[in-house]
Parts: C-alpha cells; sequence; structure tokens
C-alpha cells in the first residue's frame, strides 16, 4: 500500500495532516494539529545517542512530525539533550531556529 501525506487546510490555515491510501483514496489517519502541535513539524534532533535517538524519533514520528538529520530554514526546532555547542546548535542560531530541551520535547509529546 502507498501511503500519500496530504496537508488540510481551512480559510488558508493548515488545520492538520492527513494520510489517505495513494491507491483507493481511503483515509487512514487524520492528525489535527489542535490535537496534535508537532504534526507537521521538522524536528531535528542533537547530543543524543542512537539507540535514544531511535526510540525518540518514533515517538516524534508517531506525533505526525518529522525528524531530520540537519538544521535547515525548514526545521521548527532543534531538540538537545545538553547544553553543547555543536555544529547543529551554531547552524540553529544562525537561522534563528527554536533550540529546546529535550524535557520540553516530552512536554509536548504528553509524555513528561
Amino acid at each position: 500500500m502507498i501511503v500519500a501525506k496530504q496537508q488540510v487546510e481551512e480559510n488558508g490555515q493548515e488545520k492538520g495532516i492527513m494520510y489517505v491510501n495513494a491507491d483507493t483514496g481511503e483515509l487512514i489517519e487524520y492528525l489535527s494539529f489542535d490535537e496534535f502541535p508537532l504534526a507537521g513539524k521538522t524536528i531535528v534532533l542533537n547530543g543524543i545517542d542512537i539507540d535514544f535517538k531511535c526510540k525518540t524519533k518514533e515517538l516524534i514520528e508517531r506525533s505526525g512530525a518529522k525528524v531530520a538529520g540537519s538544521v535547515s530554514r525548514k526545521t521548527s526546532f532543534l531538540v538537545c539533550l545538553d547544553d553543547t555547542i555543536s555544529a547543529k546548535v551554531t547552524r540553529a542560531m544562525e537561522l534563528n531556529i527554536p533550540i529546546i530541551k529535550y524535557s520540553d520535547l516530552l512536554n509536548m509529546l504528553g509524555n513528561k
């Protein structure tokens, strides 16, 4: 099955993301931005070991967000485990991308 991702808009404002079966048009899942505030966002993780990163990535993707490997203008925010200054942190600062702590991400995901 091929899944298509579509932005849902109402009066010119993004309201959520809809996942549909590309072959049949059948709705698979709808994520409202009101219920899933991370839906549609692009998140970059920094300073998180590979096992921990895999689990975190899964949580993020279940919330409707995307995990990217590097910071770009499309990045919604950078998540850091500690206060270490890295190339990702420097790039996020150059682009005025919000930098948040891992605990803040967990709060956003509802996993306090």
